[in-house]
């Protein structure tokens, strides 16, 4: 099937798992089934011939590797991400609005009433209605997400009505009700703190008050990261004013407060937020509040607790010992030695905790109450970590620090536990980036310098390194094994049942200054070191090697196998076993001759010689291995070209060295010309493929071979 470019609809909706995902909405398996199955649909609806592989769970997985490239600005993932992955990405900064249409539509969770432009309107109004009633950009962004999950929910368990975002009021309250008497939907609901139900609340409120008719002042509206959010303003003391409040008025407000801005606060100083909390006094009690305007604010901020400009129903002391907590536990932590303490991590700590207490559901909402109930203690990092004041902090030094306590190979989750400060994700990413802390295996690490190994012990085995490479170019980890176990007995006892590539790791970091280790090649610190000599020395060192042998030794470098060089000094005389070419002694001429007799012209496609019986005995079966072998290294009247050497099977052509062929391009050209196969590039491969010359349909620079081919041909049908 031909491969189908990514839309930026499809991009949206990973982008989106992708989002869910970090933020714990769902699971990675879940996700990826979903989106999966999305995107399958979407493309059937559209009129697309797919099939079993057309963006199945595999490939999904996949490109949601590539999207964290993307989102982790290269820092985790698979590189080279399609530009509308980017596009997606920016578009969610840059314009919420849009992202959330599309993304709207792609879920196909709109109705077929409500045209691209109505949704767009409503959104737009929506966003522009919460921003003018006073809530931040996060609140914007994690309500109208809430509520596309909200239809995305509803969409995918066929409940009847699916409709939230819809200018009719009583679509939408019918789709809330349902999704509210939902047993599923509520408890994943309360999985999520109540999320979803807040969201459709509030949209609910939006159509009541504005009847789908709210108009914007500006044209488009864009939620950027450069929105105002919070007020300074009125920051009034109460208690320096010495108001005078009755107690049926304290009541009365604050049960208002509770009600409708436990969420966000009532932001101070604000006209369109005041006139809505008289409309909420009004709907609650059936009467107007008697206190004029300069006295709303006043009461207010006496009744409740204002943080940056804001509002919120005052809490119990009772409530309030989980921060009393947190900041005990901190304070601890930076008397400890720790100097950088992340708000998600203490989120992720005390998440249930801060939802049932404090209504707390946000890391960003902890960070700001933290901040004002530790004035002069703490300091913020760009809105990540906190230090003491004064202090610049350094989370990967705290976590250095933390590992250098332990002396056996510890897993990532017990590092964590003493780490726990740091998100477990982050901290993942700098023990990958930290030198000395050595994954021994299976995501078990060791700091390197805790290796039991005697400076003693490390002298000595310096010396013995430095003699093998006074002679060699470099020496093996299998080599360095056997030099460690005829020579330092104690340490081998030490470093009995660790992983012995993990103890090869910690040596390297441990020898850095008089050694390089590159995998399980060692050579003298500086020396350069060229791959394809690695392999040819690897080769020449062995009277016989395997083909897993082989493999095992390229993995460990993290490289491909280098065959050229392997079979320039080894004879390949199966699928599975190579014999150093030493090893084995050939009749040239009488193999020649026969060879001579089966090719009548210049060339002959290696898999068209098949029948070997008479072929003079070498000692080993002869096959189309040996016989590529023979070719490459040993033949005085043919050679062989080929793309390249292949782990399975034998492929290219027999070519006499009289023949005019500088390399396999020429031959490519020349075998086409001869064939019905020039119309298509298409058709020349499958007809090399098919014809045994290469073994993948790929070549490079087919276009140009495929017009020289076309040209000799029509040369030829002249003559």
């Amino acid at each position: 099937m031909k491969r189908i470019p990514w839309s930026l609809e499809e991009a949206i909706i990973l982008h989106d798992a992708y989002l869910r995902i970090a933020t714990k909405q769902t699971s990675k398996v879940n996700a990826i089934a979903e989106v999966s199955q999305r995107l399958r649909k979407i493309a059937e609806k559209s009129g697309i011939d797919i099939d079993e592989k057309f963006r199945n769970i595999n490939g999904i997985t996949m490109q949601l590797s590539i999207m964290e490239y993307v989102m982790t600005d290269g820092q985790r993932g698979l590189g080279h991400p399609p530009k509308v992955f980017k596009e997606a990405a920016e578009l969610y900064e840059s314009d919420f609005q849009r992202y959330t249409v599309i993304l709207l539509r792609g879920y196909n969770v709109n109705n077929d009433n409500k045209g691209n432009g109505n949704i767009e309107h409503l959104i737009k109004s929506f966003i522009g209605w919460m921003i003018d009633n006073g809530h931040a950009e996060a609140t914007v962004r994690g309500y109208i997400s809430a509520i596309v999950g909200a239809e995305r929910y509803a969409s995918e368990h066929s409940l009847e009505y699916d409709c939230i975002i819809t200018d009719n009021l009583n679509v939408c309250t019918c789709s809330v009700e349902g999704l509210l008497h939902d047993s599923e939907f509520m408890k994943y609901n309360d999985d999520q703190h109540r999320r979803f139900s807040a969201a459709m609340k509030k949209y609910l409120l939006f159509l009541q008050q504005t009847e789908g008719h709210y108009e914007t002042e500006n044209d488009h509206i864009v939620v950027s990261t450069d929105s105002k959010t919070s007020s300074s303003r009125s920051k009034t003391n109460p208690e320096e004013e010495q108001l005078s409040i009755p107690e049926n008025v304290k009541a009365r407000y604050g049960a208002v407060l509770e009600e409708y801005f436990s969420d966000d606060g009532y932001q101070l100083g604000r006209a369109i937020v005041r006139a809505r909390f008289k409309r909420y006094y009004f709907d609650t009690y059936g009467e107007n509040l008697p206190e004029p305007d300069e006295m709303i604010d006043k009461i207010i901020s006496a009744v409740g607790d204002v943080r940056d400009g804001r509002a919120f129903p005052k809490q119990s002391e009772d409530q309030y010992d989980i921060i009393k907590q947190i900041i005990s536990e901190m304070t601890e932590l930076f008397k400890s030695g720790v100097t950088a303490i992340y708000a998600e991590a203490i989120y992720d700590k005390y998440r249930q905790k801060l939802a049932d207490d404090l209504h707390l559901y946000n890391s960003e909402a902890l960070s700001e109450l933290l901040l004002s109930k530790t004035v002069g203690q703490f300091q913020r990092h760009r809105k990540s970590y906190f230090s003491p004041i004064g202090v610049a902090g350094d989370a990967e030094a705290d976590l250095q620090k933390i590992v250098s306590e332990f002396h056996v190979p510890t897993s990532r989750e017990e590092i964590h536990k003493e780490a726990w400060f740091i998100p477990y994700d982050k901290m993942k990413y700098m023990l990958s980036l930290y030198k000395a802390c050595i994954n021994m295996n299976e995501g078990r690490y060791l700091y390197a310098p805790n290796l039991p190994i005697s400076a003693d012990e490390l002298k000595e085995l310096i010396q013995l390194i430095s003699a093998e490479l006074e002679y060699r170019t470099y020496i093996t980890d299998v080599e360095l094994q056997a030099l460690i176990e005829k020579n330092l007995p104690g340490f081998v006892i030490n470093t009995e049942g660790l992983y012995e590539k993990g103890v090869r790791d910690c040596l390297g970091y441990l020898l850095r200054d008089y050694f390089s280790f590159n995998g399980p090649i060692i050579t003298k610190a500086g020396t350069e070191l060229r791959m394809a000599d690695v392999f040819k020395e690897f080769a020449k060192f062995h009277e016989e090697l395997t083909l897993s042998e082989l493999e095992s030794f390229a993995s460990e470098m993290n490289i491909p196998i280098y065959w050229d060089d392997v079979l320039s000094e080894m004879i390949r005389v199966s699928e599975d076993r190579m014999i150093r070419n030493d090893f084995i002694s050939f009749d040239v001429e009488a193999i020649d001759a026969l060879l001579e007799s089966r090719c009548p012209g210049d060339y002959i496609p290696l898999q068209e010689i098949q029948l070997f019986l008479s072929f003079p005995n070498i000692g080993y079966m002869w096959n189309s291995y040996l016989l590529e072998s023979y070719l490459y290294q040993v033949s005085k009247k043919f050679r062989l070209l080929h793309v390249s050497f292949s782990k399975k099977g034998a492929y290219g052509a027999m070519v006499k060295n009289t023949a005019p062929y500088q390399g396999y391009r020429e031959l490519a050209i020349e075998v086409l010309s001869e064939s019905n196969a020039v119309n298509s590039k298409e058709a020349a491969l499958q007809y090399l493929v098919n014809h045994g010359y290469q073994a993948r349909r790929r070549l490079d620079d087919i276009d140009g071979i495929l017009k020289a081919a076309k040209l000799l041909k029509e040369q030829k049908e002249k003559q």
